[in-house]
């Protein structure tokens, strides 16, 4: 998904669910406002 089409939908009235699958510090520099961190390590040991 293109950056502009991803900013158009985060406005719309059903927002998509964005997860965020960097590390904490990646997330902590800038990530889409309102996104789940998950990052990679967790997701495998599940």
């Amino acid at each position: 998904m293109k950056a502009k089409d991803l900013a158009k939908r985060i406005k719309s009235k059903q927002p998509p669910t964005v997860v965020d699958v960097r590390s904490g510090f990646e997330f902590r520099s800038g990530h889409v406002p309102g996104a789940l961190h998950a990052p990679t390590w967790r997701i495998v040991l599940r």
